[in-house]
């Protein structure tokens, strides 16, 4: 955990990822979320939420609307990917950075000096 802790330091952005076929990963994404924000406080994070597996459509465990809710919640955006069949992954990164620019161009997100992330 430290060591995952000092990736999230000086960080623009974030995928919340979860699997769709585990309720589990989804009831844990609030503390993941959590704890990325107390760690980089009084810092922010752009973050998307991310249901993956969308491929296995038999074996859901976490409907879309209740995803969408929780991503609402956290003030993030929510899509769903699937890497077996490669849908929706470019675009999961491509809403990410639109998102991260759209922060810096209103100033919600703003980089310091030590930032090692986006440079503007």
């Amino acid at each position: 955990r430290s060591v995952t802790r000092s990736y999230y330091r000086n960080s623009a952005g974030g995928m919340l990822l979860f699997d769709l076929t585990n309720r589990a990963s989804f009831e844990s994404v609030r503390q993941w979320h959590r704890e990325v924000t107390d760690t980089v406080q009084p810092f922010r994070i752009v973050f998307l939420l991310v249901g993956h597996k969308s491929d296995l459509a038999g074996q859901r465990r976490v409907g879309r609307k209740e995803a969408e809710k929780l991503a609402a919640s956290l003030g993030a955006q929510y899509i769903e990917t699937s890497a077996k069949d490669a849908s929706n992954v470019v675009q999961a990164f491509q809403m990410l950075t639109l998102a991260i620019y759209q922060a810096l161009q209103t100033g919600r997100l703003a980089p310091t000096e030590a930032w090692d992330g986006v440079k503007s």
